[in-house]
């Protein structure tokens, strides 16, 4: 079984004031990442504002964090789009620049069935045989909730390279049942930064998400209690977390937590249109308010 284990960020998309891309900060946020025991990328997500990238932007974004891929910093590229054909150009250009490929389904027209997803996926991870293929269940944005261990039950080998879910909804029956599945076949991939230490209690050993951009000692610091049996500490810091993603989200998360990276030392500039990109006044009371909540000693660090 291909796996991926411990924290991976899924990093934003810098961009200039300008509103162009600003690759040269990807060595800068890299070194940052792995100086906070981050270990990996999930590139062009829902946190890189994917949908809101040409797929050129998607391919040079990918091709300044390839060069920073290391066996103890794993890569997985994010190829999934609206079009069929954007995902496999997506995929041709990455795979033979990262760990791993992943895709969610298109959330406009949407497979109608299992097997009709099944299909699509095939159709994309096919491209890129050689390469692990994970599906990126993220139902809440793409509107497919379907039941991930149904999804595992019939795959019957119709995607060789399959090796897990990237799972990011907050259902840990589905959850447990799919890390269990066929003793623990598949790499499963725990996407709810808010209640990761309830998928410690169930087994989860890799995560992805975005608030590990921010907080990557925090987490740290949860599973380290946790696995020395301080389960207390480990729920008083996963509070800290939940108030994080609370604060940041009466802002619009999305665009709220890459402003903040700037206060981190990482300034990843503006948003794209919807997200909202934050001025210097809202910078200062959401820090303000963090540093009440008691954060400050577990942001990530340059």
């Amino acid at each position: 079984m291909h796996t991926i284990n411990g924290l991976i960020a899924a990093p934003y998309t810098p961009l200039k004031n300008n509103g162009s891309l600003h690759t040269d900060l990807v060595p800068k946020y890299s070194d940052f990442l792995k100086a906070n025991n981050v270990k990996g990328a999930f590139i062009n997500g829902s946190t890189g504002d994917f949908v809101s990238l040409t797929t050129n932007e998607r391919k040079e974004i990918l091709e300044a964090w390839s060069v920073h891929k290391t066996d103890d910093f794993k890569l997985i590229a994010h190829v999934g789009d609206t079009s069929l054909e954007r995902s496999i150009d997506l995929t041709i250009h990455a795979k033979d620049k990262v760990d791993a490929i992943a895709t969610l389904a298109p959330y406009y027209f949407k497979p109608a069935t299992i097997p009709d997803l099944i299909h699509y996926l095939s159709e994309i991870a096919g491209v890129a045989p050689d390469l692990p293929f994970y599906y990126y269940h993220i139902p809440d944005l793409t509107g497919l909730h379907f039941d991930m261990l149904d999804l595992l039950e019939q795959l019957n080998n119709k995607i060789p390279n399959f090796a897990g879910i990237k799972f990011t909804k907050n259902n840990l029956i589905d959850y447990k049942l799919c890390l269990d599945y066929e003793n623990n076949n598949y790499n499963i991939l725990f996407g709810a930064d808010e209640i990761l230490v309830s998928s410690l209690v169930l087994g989860a050993t890799g995560w992805v998400g975005s608030t590990y951009n921010h907080l990557a000692p925090l987490y740290t610091q949860i599973i380290n209690a946790f696995q020395n049996n301080e389960i207390e500490l480990a729920a008083q810091l996963q509070t800290k977390s939940m108030l994080f993603v609370k604060e940041l989200a009466s802002y619009g998360f999305s665009g709220a937590g890459k402003s903040f990276m700037k206060h981190l030392g990482v300034d990843c500039g503006p948003s794209r249109l919807p997200n909202k990109t934050l001025v210097d006044v809202d910078l200062l009371n959401i820090t303000k308010k963090l540093d009440e909540i008691g954060l400050t000693p577990y942001f990530s660090k340059i």
